[in-house]
């Protein structure tokens, strides 16, 4: 197995054809993610208090799950993280 696919069950409705499609992504490019368009307006602001300006949807994407990637880039992930005790 040359693979790892994470998945949360946060998102159980995930489809097969999803699935399938990042696993063939990963295999292209090494690792992917599901990414869905963004639905919801979303807001830039300094302070909390203030809009600045409203970000357009068009380039943004939600990140879900699945995440594939190779086995040997996680476990290289996972020793980076401990060796700089990095949060993640």
């Amino acid at each position: 197995c040359q693979y790892a696919a994470i998945h949360d069950s946060a998102r159980p409705l995930v489809t097969i054809e999803e699935v399938c499609n990042v696993v063939s992504d990963a295999k292209e490019h090494g690792a992917a993610v599901l990414g869905v368009p963004c639905k919801a307006t979303i807001k830039e602001s300094e302070d909390g208090a203030f809009v600045q300006r409203t970000i357009p949807r068009a380039r943004l994407f939600e990140v879900h799950t699945p995440q594939v990637v190779q086995i040997e880039t996680l476990l290289r992930g996972f020793k980076k993280v401990a060796e700089e005790n990095l949060e993640v």
